[in-house]
């Protein structure tokens, strides 16, 4: 059996089901090595919190080794990304980052982030940046108000479509359609963060660290939906129209 080479305490396994998760000890290993004694859902919590820690930024980067794909990766379809190595595991919690009012990161997210309860009681958060990095999800950065003094009135209406149908993070501009918004959808894919400046839109993947800021954006109150290969294909035609120095 493979495990992280301690024996169980006599006491709570809380601590000791997050070194197995540290060490990657899989599961089964941890049941068989408690021998039917009773696993709460916070100590297994807890082995997935360290599970993740390990994978994603300490031992070895799993989604690296697994496909992860740098950023120039760009406009393939949906189906060309390679699947998520975690869709059978708890999705990740610690992914959340405490900021002051203004956005600016008070951790080092890079090296690790911490549950939304955590971030928030953490000293002088304001708001929250959330690191997509092994998460199930990408969000669709429509940014029309990148220059004040040129609003892209086109990008800002073509993918307001979404607002109902998906998570939408929207600033409060006051206009009839806010000039900048976040899309956030689910996957079944590791997807590349990506930068498309003549079409004024940023795809923040899932594959790398990739943090999204919160900032003081409000909610639709909308479930994120699933990207489907047409919508992805709807977002990159209207990329590749603009990249080319066409209409979307």
């Amino acid at each position: 059996m493979t495990t992280s080479g301690d024996v169980p305490p006599a006491g709570s396994i809380y601590f000791w089901m997050h070194q197995q998760g540290l060490y990657q000890v899989p599961p089964e290993q941890v049941v068989a090595a408690l021998e039917g004694r009773e696993i709460r859902p916070k100590d297994w919590d807890n082995y997935w919190r360290g599970w993740y820690k390990s994978s994603l930024y300490h031992r070895r980067d799993v989604l690296a080794v697994g496909g992860g794909l740098p950023q120039a990766a760009r406009m393939q379809s949906l189906t060309d990304y390679p699947e998520h190595p975690y869709l059978a595991y708890p999705e990740v919690q610690e992914r959340w980052v405490p900021c002051t009012g203004d956005g600016k990161p008070l951790i080092r997210w890079g090296s690790g982030c911490l549950t939304k309860t955590d971030a928030l009681a953490t000293k002088g958060c304001e708001t929250l940046a959330e690191n997509l990095k092994g998460t199930r999800r990408i969000v669709v950065d429509i940014d029309g108000d990148h220059d004040p003094e040129h609003v892209d009135e086109e990008v800002i209406r073509y993918f307001w479509k979404y607002h109902e149908l998906t998570h939408v993070l929207a600033k409060d501009t006051g206009t009839e359609i806010p000039l900048s918004y976040h899309l956030t959808f689910t996957v079944d894919r590791l997807v590349p963060t990506q930068h498309y400046p003549a079409a004024h839109i940023d795809v923040v993947g899932n594959a790398r660290n990739s943090i999204r800021y919160f900032k003081r954006k409000r909610w639709n109150h909308v479930p994120p939906a699933r990207l489907t290969p047409e919508i992805w294909d709807d977002i990159m035609g209207y990329v590749k129209g603009k990249e080319s120095g066409g209409v979307g």
